[in-house]
C-alpha cells in the first residue's frame, strides 16, 4: 500500500473515531425516563417558601429517584433548574429511608435529624443506580453568595443514560430562600 493510502486510512479512522465521540453529543436527551420527572413526584408549580437569615450554605434535597428500568442508570449531571443567587457546591446521593425531602439551613448532611451516617453518601455525578432496586435522595449542597438577597431554584435537573439513550429529569418543588419571612 502507499504511503498516500495509509495516510488515507489514518484520516478515515481518526474522522469516524471524531464523529463516534462527538455524536454523544449531537443523541437528543428524552424526558420522562426511568427515573421519573417532577410531574410525577406531583409536585409540578409547588413552590416552597423558606426564611434562612443570612446563612450561607443551605441543603437542598428531592426525591425519591427510582431507576425503573432494568437497566443501571448512570448519572452524567446534576444542576439546578433558573437559579438566582444559589451556586451547586455538591450533589450526593443517600439511601431514600435515611433522610427526608425538602430543604434546610446551613449543610445538614451527616447532622441533625437526618441521622445520615458519613459513610452513607455516594457522588451523584458519575453515579450508578441499579434497575428495579432501592431508592434514593438526592442531597444538594448550594450556597448563597449574596446573603442578603433573596435566593430561588425552580427545581433540580438530572442527566443519566441508561444503555445508549440519554435522559433528562426535572425534580421539584421550586425553592425560595428569603432572609426574612415568608409572606
Amino acid at each position: 500500500m502507499s504511503r498516500t493510502g495509509k495516510i488515507q486510512i489514518g484520516l478515515v479512522a481518526v474522522v469516524v473515531a471524531a464523529m463516534s465521540y462527538g455524536g454523544w453529543y449531537l443523541i437528543p436527551r428524552h424526558h420522562s425516563g426511568p427515573l421519573g420527572t417532577v410531574f410525577e413526584n406531583g409536585t409540578a408549580g409547588a413552590r416552597l417558601c423558606m426564611p434562612v437569615g443570612e446563612a450561607v450554605d443551605v441543603t437542598y434535597g428531592v426525591g425519591p429517584l427510582n431507576n425503573t428500568s432494568s437497566s443501571t442508570a448512570v448519572i452524567t449531571d446534576v444542576d439546578l433548574v433558573d437559579a438566582h443567587n444559589l451556586e451547586h457546591v455538591v450533589a450526593i446521593l443517600v439511601p431514600f429511608d435515611k433522610v427526608m425531602v425538602g430543604s434546610k439551613v446551613g449543610w445538614t448532611y451527616g447532622q441533625g435529624p437526618w441521622g445520615v451516617k458519613p459513610a452513607d453518601p455516594l457522588l451523584a455525578t458519575g453515579a450508578l443506580l441499579p434497575g428495579k432496586e432501592e431508592k434514593y435522595q438526592l442531597v444538594m449542597r448550594l450556597t448563597r453568595p449574596d446573603v442578603l438577597g433573596e435566593s430561588r431554584a425552580e427545581g433540580i435537573r438530572v442527566e443519566y443514560r441508561v444503555g445508549m439513550r440519554r435522559f433528562v429529569s426535572e425534580y421539584g418543588p421550586s425553592q425560595l430562600l428569603r432572609p426574612g419571612r415568608c409572606h
